[in-house]
């Protein structure tokens, strides 16, 4: 079976934001599958509509990797507490998880952190030291606590990849040797 790629962008974002082309570009050229929806909903998303939209879009695998920007990390959460496969990889940038520290966001919900566990495989979890949004280290370090994976803090990032402050992120090198390794 080949090799498949989801990209999962964020709140406001579409499935051609920041790095996420540069993505797609170097795995077609090995022959993956890369899938990068544009989720419905602008900056106020709705979980549900995007699980409804995700099934009719694409299936897990044991050759899925799976990766999030912001708000499409506690996305693929909510699609790993539901699904019956185990994925291969799962890396989330700037990601976000708790509900006592982003209580203002109805995007978040209770995980089935034991069910995502079991089907992840290996997970990374990147984040920067100046985050705007304070989707920082702590996210890294609750999400672990609860599934496992590996942290890696960049130095003076920001967002990866923000309109709103104007960081473009066309490239990101590292995300393909977390994915390829």
């Amino acid at each position: 079976m080949k090799k498949q790629l989801i990209l999962v962008h964020g709140s406001g974002g579409n499935g051609n934001v920041f790095w996420f082309p540069y993505l797609r570009n170097h795995f077609e050229q090995k022959g993956w599958t890369v899938i990068a929806p544009d989720f419905s909903g602008g900056q106020t998303p709705n979980v549900e509509q995007w699980l409804t939209e995700a099934t009719a879009t694409f299936t897990l695998t044991p050759q899925t990797t799976l990766v999030g920007h912001s708000l499409g990390c506690p996305f693929i959460m909510s699609l790993l507490s539901r699904s019956e496969v185990q994925v291969e990889k799962v890396v989330c940038v700037a990601g976000l998880y708790q509900q006592s520290r982003f209580a203002h966001l109805n995007f978040l919900e209770g995980y089935a952190w034991d069910k995502i566990q079991m089907n992840v495989e290996k997970a990374f979890f990147i984040h920067s030291d100046n985050d705007p949004w304070d989707c920082d280290e702590r996210e890294a370090d609750y999400a672990i606590v609860q599934m496992g994976g590996e942290k890696v803090i960049l130095p003076g990032q920001g967002h990866f990849g923000s309109g709103r402050f104007n960081q473009s992120y066309p490239e990101f090198p590292l995300l393909i040797k977390l994915i390829e390794g």
